[in-house]
C-alpha cells in the first residue's frame, strides 16, 4: 500500500513539474522572454510555492524550461539525406533544415541569449554549437576534403558562424524575409565551399 502511495505522489510530481515546464515553454513562445515563477504556476495550475518544490530557483525553473524546450525541438535539428545526394541539394536540405528549426525555437533561443549566466549553462549542458558544427562538417565532408588544409578550419567556422541563431535573427530583424535568408544561405555555402 505505501509503495502505491509513494508511486502516486511520484507521478503527480511528475506531472506537476511537466506541466511547470510546459507553461514556461508556453509564456516564451507566447512573447513573453522572462515569465515570473507565479505567472507560470499560474498558467500550469499549481501553487506558486509548489514550483520551488520542482525547482531551487527562479534560474533553476530558466534553465530547465530552456533545456525542455531544447528537447522538445531536438527532432527539427534532423537533416533530410543527411551527408547525402550533390552538393547543390545538401546545401539547400542544410539551409531549409536551419531556418524551419529557427522559425521554431526562435521565442526560446532569443529568451537564452537575454539570460547570459543561463545561456552559458544552458551550452555547457547540451553544447549545441559543437553538434551544429559537426554538421557542417559531415554534410559537406567532402568539399571541406577538397580544400587546402589550412583553410578547411576556416571554412568550416565560416560556414557554422552564417548559419548559427545569432547570424539568423540578425538578418530577420533588419528586414530580410525567411526566403532572403535561405538565400543569402546558399550563396554563402556554394561560394565558400563549392
Amino acid at each position: 500500500m505505501q509503495n502505491q502511495q509513494s508511486d502516486g505522489r511520484r507521478l503527480r510530481r511528475d506531472r506537476n513539474r511537466n506541466a511547470v515546464l510546459d507553461a514556461f515553454i508556453g509564456l516564451i513562445e507566447s512573447g513573453n522572454d522572462a515569465p515570473t515563477t507565479a505567472e507560470v504556476a499560474d498558467l500550469a495550475g499549481v501553487s506558486h510555492r509548489s514550483v520551488f518544490r520542482y525547482f531551487e530557483d527562479a534560474d533553476d525553473l530558466f534553465l530547465q524550461g530552456m533545456l525542455a524546450g531544447a528537447e522538445r525541438y531536438g527532432p527539427l535539428s534532423v537533416i533530410p539525406n543527411f551527408g547525402q545526394g550533390p552538393f547543390e541539394e545538401r546545401v539547400k536540405n542544410l539551409a531549409d533544415q536551419r531556418i524551419a528549426m529557427y522559425q521554431q525555437v526562435a521565442p526560446l533561443a532569443r529568451a537564452s541569449l537575454q539570460r547570459h549566466d543561463i545561456h552559458v549553462q544552458f551550452r555547457r549542458r547540451l553544447q549545441p554549437g559543437a553538434k551544429m558544427r559537426e554538421q557542417v562538417e559531415k554534410q559537406f565532408a567532402r568539399e571541406i576534403a577538397a580544400l587546402p588544409t589550412a583553410s578547411r578550419d576556416l571554412a568550416v567556422c565560416a560556414v557554422d558562424t552564417l548559419l548559427s541563431f545569432q547570424s539568423y535573427d540578425l538578418m530577420l530583424s533588419a528586414g530580410s524575409t525567411v526566403d532572403e535568408i535561405a538565400e543569402v544561405y546558399r550563396f554563402a555555402i556554394t561560394s565558400m565551399l563549392g
